[in-house]
């Protein structure tokens, strides 16, 4: 009898786990045939702060670093990230993208707008360096279409700082963490699944 009453919790738990599992596959299935597009910042708002203030050096300078961290970014995605496609775009075009156009808001090799990059995915899930929601740790995370965090589990996000807080992870780490658990994920999901 206390048998049956367990088996009887536990049920739901199950149940649920398996749900939150099938949608996981989903959207690892979902990403692997479409798109993943990664969002870069502009500091727009800092740099137009210093140029108000007639702290034009120091614009300056915020310009080349945020240029060298997309950089960094985008050569770690383009050497290391072969899960789906992946395009990249500025943060001051998100609303742009959220509502699906793509041309003229992606970025190049350069970091340019591109007009001429023409992408029409089914599916696309965006992906940035940002905090965790709940914890707040700094990682590189995994959003839908509409920028909502993902959800275990799903490879959602990759911490900056490993298990060893002292070990400080690159971008280009991140990344390669990311697909390598991407790959992973779809490995475990039954062929039969859709």
């Amino acid at each position: 009898m206390r048998l049956f009453l367990l088996i009887l919790l536990l049920m739901p738990i199950v149940g649920f786990s398996q749900k939150k599992r099938e949608i996981a596959n989903n959207q690892v299935l979902k990403l692997r045939s479409g798109v993943l597009l990664v969002r870069l910042y502009t500091s727009e708002n800092k740099i137009n702060a210093l140029r108000k203030l007639g702290r034009n050096k120091e614009a300056e300078e915020v310009i080349r670093k945020q240029h060298l961290e997309n950089k960094a970014i985008y050569t770690s995605f383009t050497s290391v990230y072969d899960f789906s496609k992946v395009y990249f775009f500025y943060n001051t075009c998100s609303e742009k993208i959220k509502n699906r156009e793509f041309t003229g808001n992606l970025l190049n090799a350069e970091l340019e707008v591109d007009s001429s990059i023409i992408v029409n995915p089914g599916d696309f899930f965006i992906s940035e360096f940002d905090f965790t929601p709940g914890t707040g740790l700094y990682a590189l995370v995994v959003k839908d279409c509409e920028f909502e965090f993902l959800k275990k589990p799903f490879p959602y996000y990759i911490k900056r700082f490993d298990i060893i807080p002292i070990s400080r992870r690159t971008p280009f780490d991140m990344v390669l963490v990311l697909n390598t658990k991407l790959h992973q994920q779809l490995k475990k999901i039954p062929q039969s699944q859709p």
